[in-house]
């Protein structure tokens, strides 16, 4: 739990100059790196503690194969009170790997979680290795 509040705790990116800033379309919900920024007040767990029903590993994209490319992907997945994957944000991913995972999502589930007896929204990362085979 250490390691993954050390990592939360990275100081924010500087405010951008004038010349930096552009006009962003503005959106219901925000944005990162072109998925919806969901559910920011879903309960926080180690990912041991959830029980997946449907599980997907994504599949090695050709383009970084064909490169050579290995890689891994720390991805913050948001389950909603049903258990279904509602959103997801990458903190560390390489572009390369980032569509693989994002199918994925599509396809994983997880037993949903309560606490004091209701269903809770929650919020974990989970790494994904992106390996060549041998």
């Amino acid at each position: 739990m250490l390691l993954l509040a050390a990592a939360l705790a990275q100081p924010p990116d500087p405010e951008p100059s004038e010349e930096e800033t552009t006009e962003a379309p503005q959106t219901e919900q925000p944005v990162l790196h072109g998925v919806l920024a969901s559910a920011p007040g879903a309960r926080l767990v180690h990912w041991s503690m959830v029980t997946p029903v449907k599980q997907c590993a994504p599949k090695m994209p050709e383009a970084a194969a064909s490169l050579g490319l290995e890689g891994s992907c720390r991805v913050r997945l948001f389950v909603d009170e049903s258990g279904d994957v509602s959103d997801h944000r990458f903190e560390d991913c390489p572009d390369v790997f980032t569509d693989a995972v994002s199918e994925c999502m599509k396809k994983t589930s997880f037993e949903p979680m309560e606490f004091d007896g209701e269903p809770t929204e929650i919020q974990f990362v989970i790494k994904y290795e992106f390996k060549l085979e041998e």
